[in-house]
């Protein structure tokens, strides 16, 4: 059997920005901290500013795979934040297709970086100061983000607003993952200053991590007090503006997104017309060895080369890291059906001998971490097709070969499987 591999290209990433309405508010510095003044001040400076963290779409195109939509020719599977009914990140009612939004301090403004009111640490932090928003889950709609508030009990309810802190002590970043879980589930913040969110994933839906960039260049001229991203960082922005000119909304803090897996998307021909006559149905296929327990590092503020934001890795913690996992359903003739349910309930016929699949709907496709991830030497995924025919059933196993540099995380891989019975 032959097997071909053709690699299509990654496409952009999406950018959130934020905005604010809010009067200019003038905060003086807070004194310097001993015990007894320790936590009165870490109160008031955990307090509300008027400053809210508002994130949006950012202007333009912002484009990203749907984890769902692998079939799109046009768009190379990839796909707006949008509010359609079948856009994952817009389903209210699924509690894992929530995007997750942490906001934590990164470290320390002037004049308190020699001499830190507070430890920045974000394990066990209760304060509401160095972890500013935990987890949280959102909405994509209509082009802005949605905040969610969540109960006790880990259940996701209406809409809720968060604002940057008053006190000029510390300075923040924003990260994001999805599909987002419930804190209780799955959050690990270790003494190291990583936060982890554990995974065992099916194969349907994809993995996908971003970070806003405080160290761009169109921060450059941030004064020392008002560093991005703070309050303080914005209420000196809008005065510059007023002064000089310019938008709000083009320093607001913009993630840009990275998707995770590997996209194997998979096409079915008779390897020729002698096959072709021996009436193939394909009954089954999948992985055989997909590795599905995962762990993300979804923020670090340790430094280089310490640092591993955005990582995947195989969570080796508990047992077997795989398992077998079958090749997921796509709809062949409505490209809004798209099920996260296993391909072949019914047999599919194969009737052609060549395979286009710039113009082929593929027969499935699956979701997986790239196998360069795992410690075993060699690792390749194995791929298990069975097929009934004139003579018999049988059923094969192959290697899935990675190309030339390996498979790349978030680049979609088409496989054409040539059947010869």
């Amino acid at each position: 059997m032959n097997k071909y591999l053709f690699i299509l290209s990654f496409a952009g990433a999406a950018f959130f920005s934020a905005c604010s309405n809010s009067e200019d508010l003038s905060i003086g510095d807070f004194p310097s901290v001993d015990e007894a003044k320790g936590s009165a001040l870490i109160f008031e400076a955990k307090q509300d500013s008027e400053i809210p963290i508002t994130l949006r779409i950012a202007q333009g195109r912002a484009i990203t795979r749907k984890p769902i939509d692998p079939t799109s020719v046009d768009s190379e599977g990839y796909g707006n934040f949008s509010s359609e009914i079948d856009d994952p990140l817009t389903t209210e009612t699924n509690e894992a297709r929530y995007l997750g939004v942490f906001c934590l301090a990164t470290g320390y403004q002037f004049p308190y970086k020699d001499n830190p009111p507070i430890i920045n640490k974000w394990k066990d932090d209760n304060t509401g100061l160095l972890v500013r928003m935990k987890n949280v889950p959102a909405i994509v709609e209509n082009g802005d983000i949605t905040f969610k508030d969540v109960d006790n009990e880990g259940n996701v309810s209406g809409s809720k607003e968060y604002y940057y802190p008053i006190g000029k002590w510390m300075k923040y970043n924003f990260y994001a993952y999805y599909p987002w879980q419930e804190t209780n589930a799955s959050l690990e913040i270790s003494e190291n200053t990583v936060v982890e969110m554990n995974y065992e994933i099916d194969g349907s839906q994809d993995i996908i991590w971003g970070m806003a960039n405080p160290d761009d260049n169109i921060y450059n001229d941030a004064p020392d007090g008002a560093e991005p991203f703070s309050a303080s960082y914005f209420r000196w922005k809008k005065a510059d503006i007023a002064e000089h000119g310019g938008d709000i909304t083009d320093y607001y803090p913009q993630f840009s997104f990275k998707h995770k897996l590997v996209q194997f998307r998979f096409f079915i021909k008779a390897a020729n017309s002698t096959a072709l006559g021996k009436d193939i149905k394909v009954t089954a296929m999948s992985i055989s060895n997909a590795i599905y327990k995962l762990k993300l590092v979804v923020a670090d503020k340790r430094s280089e080369p310490k640092n591993v934001n955005g990582d995947l890795r195989i969570d080796n913690s508990n047992g077997s890291v795989t398992k077998e996992l079958k090749i997921k359903y796509v709809n062949p003739t409505d490209k809004t059906d798209f099920q996260n349910t296993d391909r072949f309930g019914d047999p599919y016929s194969v009737t052609v001998t060549d395979v286009n699949v710039n113009t082929a709907t593929p027969v499935g496709y699956i979701m997986l971490p790239s196998p360069s991830i795992s410690k075993e030497s060699g690792f390749k995924y194995k791929l298990d097709v069975t097929v009934n025919y004139s003579e018999g059933t049988a059923t094969k196993q192959y290697e899935i070969n990675p190309p030339d540099g390996g498979f790349i995380e978030g680049k979609i891989y088409n496989i054409v499987i040539s059947i010869d019975v």
